[in-house]
């Protein structure tokens, strides 16, 4: 059965949640790839304190730097009476952080945890910078049709009638692409991309251009390996090609 999660390549790490969080890998062996999109360093401090509604104190800190830069960025989850708040703060390291919050007004602890693991999420997408443009990690299945009319539907751009024709049926915010630090070489093609709970998330089909020096030598700067997202792929075959039975036997759901 396969089931769709948030995309992650991870390297194999020994026991322990923390280790995983950080994106371990073997300083004896070559390097793994870490979590897709990583621009901050997670530094494991996961903070809890009370236990109402399965809660209490949630919070994570996240550090970057590049060049001269050095930033910070802190989000969690407080409690708020007998609900909870998701708060931030964000700045350059050791000066007054700018504060904020994700909650207009507290809500249960089910709801906070999904806006605080959106947050996180957020901060740990990783793109890249290409000829000083910044390239997000995803795109979309509408990103798609606003490619082919910029390039006025001319090949090899433009799109198959069928997805023209079938367009106002798709959910156009489906991923459909994304990027992601694993370490390929031009025979992974095909290859599967699976998170850390062993679900298929994706298939490798080529990578950027940056990516041919990891045939020698592995770097996370810029080298990107490209995979079709398996939201997107479903997204398609439901709606577009309309194969349900194909659908329901690699979900393993009617």
């Amino acid at each position: 059965m396969v089931e769709l999660g948030q995309a992650r390549a991870t390297a194999e790490v020994p026991s322990g949640w923390w280790y995983r969080a950080l994106g371990w890998r073997p300083p004896s062996t070559r390097r793994s790839p870490v979590p897709i999109g990583e621009p901050y360093h997670l530094d494991g401090t996961v903070a809890r304190c009370g236990a109402r509604g399965g809660g209490g104190k949630t919070a994570r800190n996240a550090y970057y730097r590049a060049g001269s830069s050095d930033k910070v960025y802190q989000a969690a989850i407080e409690p708020a009476g007998h609900q909870f708040v998701v708060n931030f703060a964000y700045g350059r390291r050791g000066t007054t952080l700018t504060t904020g919050t994700k909650t207009s007004s507290p809500v249960d602890y089910a709801d906070a945890k999904k806006i605080y693991t959106k947050l996180v999420g957020e901060k740990k997408a990783k793109g890249y910078t290409e000829g000083g443009a910044k390239i997000p990690w995803a795109t979309t299945l509408g990103g798609t049709y606003e490619h082919a009319s910029a390039q006025n539907n001319k090949a090899p751009f433009e799109l198959p009638k069928i997805w023209d024709e079938r367009k106002s049926q798709l959910t156009l915010s489906t991923p459909f692409n994304f990027v992601s630090t694993a370490d390929i070489v031009g025979g992974n093609s095909g290859s599967p991309v699976i998170n850390r709970q062993g679900e298929l998330v994706g298939i490798i089909f080529d990578g950027n251009i940056e990516s041919l020096v990891l045939d020698y030598m592995y770097t996370e700067k810029v080298a990107r390996a490209v995979a079709v997202h398996s939201a997107g792929i479903l997204e398609a075959l439901r709606k577009i090609y309309q194969a349900n039975r194909l659908v329901e036997e690699i979900t393993g759901k009617k």
